[in-house]
């Protein structure tokens, strides 16, 4: 699972950084939030591993989110894991160059963040069950990352970091059946960020009345 996930991030940024040249992909599913492009050149529907592919790269570790595109950068989240069985490890914060694949910025992203034994539930960082689920989103001034444990972090776009948050922290653990995996999505300067709960328990997870929100920042 975790080759599978990586190579798909590796040849998706690779597609990426040769068709819809005309405008950037600064978020989750593109420009028009459904996965469409308004480019006028042609998209390739037939490629593999070898055929129409112009760089890869190896990222760290598995990843579920999707890369964004804003002029000549590639932006992508990804884990390293230091020991899948207590769940330790990094949360990463990735940026390429889109012609030659050249890693420009990586940073450690996470802080460590674990609910305590209250009514959230401790999701393990793994291969399989990877923090890095959500895509980065950027304006073309600052570049946002969040993350399965909350963490919410923005860096400029040469990678310094402007600020952070845990979401958890500000409001309280999470109760999701699965991992937490929103994207964010930045309008007319504000951050907005779906925070979208269980409110009745399921295989032990979620809890009656679990609020859900939309957080603006």
């Amino acid at each position: 699972m975790k080759y599978l996930m990586k190579f798909l991030n590796c040849f998706l940024v690779t597609i990426f950084s040769f068709s819809a040249q005309a405008e950037n992909w600064a978020n989750w599913r593109g420009p028009n939030h459904d996965g469409s492009t308004s480019s006028s050149k042609p998209v390739p529907v037939k490629f593999d591993a070898k055929d129409r592919v112009k760089w890869k790269v190896s990222l760290p570790g598995a990843s579920s989110g999707t890369p964004i595109v804003w002029d000549d950068r590639v932006f992508i989240s990804s884990i390293r894991i230091s020991d899948a069985k207590t769940g330790t490890g990094q949360l990463l914060a990735m940026c390429m160059d889109r012609s030659t694949g050249k890693i420009l910025w990586e940073q450690n992203a996470g802080s460590g963040y674990r609910p305590g034994k209250g009514d959230g539930f401790d999701y393990q960082l793994d291969s399989k069950a990877t923090y890095a689920n959500a895509s980065p989103v950027t304006d073309g001034n600052l570049v946002v990352f969040s993350y399965g444990n909350g963490d919410l972090v923005a860096y400029d776009m040469g990678g310094k970091e402007l600020w952070r948050r845990n979401i958890q922290k500000d409001y309280g653990d999470f109760c999701f059946q699965w991992t937490f995996s929103a994207s964010a999505t930045l309008h007319a300067g504000k951050l907005y960020l779906p925070i979208l709960q269980r409110n009745e328990p399921v295989h032990g997870r979620g809890k009656p009345n679990a609020p859900s929100f939309l957080l603006c920042m």
